[in-house]
């Protein structure tokens, strides 16, 4: 798996929801789901500083399990693992840093052209990687790709002790083994629709939860001194 892809990943992960607090209680039951989906979407684009906590199945043999801290639904600063080897994320003014030791370099692989050289030059420094502009931050794509509409409304349900309103896609087509990917988004049912969980099934299952940080979050980019050249093209 390329690297590139990977930090899409968690550029696409980031935004799995938000839990608010201290909201009137009006109700969300009766809304229609396309007006949920958009508010949902644009409560995230407001919130200054949350934090996501998730986890997603790349391959069968690789997974990443990431804790972000993400500003006015935009850009995010956190910690993530892909089997077990930690590293860095940043994601700040329309561009992706990671920093991982040499280690994560070496297990990359066949995605790289030359992991010996990898590890000499990306090793605990940040790698500037491409940037996927069609996967903003802070668009609606991220949470309900691609946008609002295909989604539809389920009952209520209780997760963690809270009232919350499932919101279903099911993609058209399936991959090569015709397993369909499906994606609910689970907003308030009760107060702003806040999404507070994401799961996805099918092809790269994927696990989130948001709550607002404990502490403020304001991504910057690293030293210049500290970043090497963007990975070659298509890696």
């Amino acid at each position: 798996m390329a690297v590139t892809a990977m930090a899409v990943v968690l550029c696409c992960a980031a935004l799995a929801g938000c839990a608010g607090v201290g909201d009137a209680l009006e109700s969300n039951v009766d809304r229609d789901a396309r007006d949920l989906v958009r508010e949902s979407a644009s409560l995230v684009r407001g919130a200054d500083d949350i934090r996501i906590v998730g986890d997603q199945v790349l391959t069968s043999t690789r997974r990443v399990d990431f804790d972000l801290c993400v500003r006015e639904g935009r850009d995010y600063r956190g910690s993530f693992e892909m089997n077990g080897r930690p590293g860095e994320a940043i994601v700040v003014g329309g561009k992706s840093y990671l920093k991982a030791g040499a280690e994560f370099w070496e297990w990359a692989g066949t995605s790289l052209p030359d992991t010996a050289a990898n590890r000499r030059t990306y090793a605990d420094r940040y790698a500037m990687l491409a940037y996927d502009p069609t996967n903003p931050l802070d668009t609606v794509g991220v949470i309900f790709e691609p946008g609002a509409d295909g989604y539809t409304k389920g009952e209520p349900v209780t997760i963690d002790g809270r009232t919350l309103i499932p919101l279903t896609r099911v993609d058209g087509e399936g991959d090569a083994q015709g397993r369909r990917r499906s994606r609910t988004v689970y907003v308030r049912a009760y107060g702003k629709p806040y999404p507070v969980v994401i799961r996805s099934e099918g092809t790269r299952p994927q696990n989130a939860r948001i709550t607002r940080s404990e502490r403020s979050c304001v991504p910057a980019a690293p030293p210049a001194g500290e970043v090497v050249d963007r990975l070659p093209a298509g890696k």
